[in-house]
């Protein structure tokens, strides 16, 4: 197998549910990519705080148990990053939903080469965050580039 250099990624809260609690067929490649260290995923203390949240969503029906392993599974396969609000340069841009903003914050801070997102809030930042250096990315924008390998013929991800 021929690797390439490391892909530094950050990943919203629906695309970690979508990887380590739902198994969505769409991120196969994720895990093995990440146990290969071809992919890093980091996180911050908020990010791990809104998957224990959202993690207890009556709707989602999780129970105690298996809420703490997606938890120790996402620990355990990520780097944590400490990020602080004074981090961020002037004009540095904001989600409609606020609460999307530390994941943002957080892509910049570690200079991650993608923020993985499905919120299209956070989609509709792209071409602003990019002017900063952050790269807002798709599940089938990642997913090519982490299955891209040199001397392999490439495919367009679906639109």
């Amino acid at each position: 197998m021929v690797r390439g250099p490391m892909l530094n990624v950050v990943l919203d809260t629906n695309v970690v549910l979508d990887w380590l609690l739902f198994a969505d067929p769409a991120l196969n490649p994720l895990p093995e990519r990440i146990a290969a260290g071809e992919v890093c995923v980091w996180t911050h203390a908020a990010a791990i705080d809104e998957l224990r949240r959202v993690l207890g969503y009556p709707r989602l029906s999780i129970d105690a148990a298996r809420q703490a392993e997606v938890l120790e599974s996402y620990r355990a396969q990520t780097r944590q990053l400490a990020p602080s609000a004074g981090d961020l340069p002037k004009g540095f841009p904001r989600c409609r939903d606020a609460d999307d903003d530390h994941f943002l914050q957080l892509a910049y801070c570690c200079k991650a080469d993608a923020l993985v997102s499905r919120d299209r809030a956070v989609l509709r930042l792209a071409r602003r965050s990019a002017a900063f250096g952050v790269t807002i990315l798709t599940v089938p924008e990642l997913v090519f580039r982490i299955c891209e390998r040199p001397g392999r013929p490439a495919t367009l991800p679906p639109s």
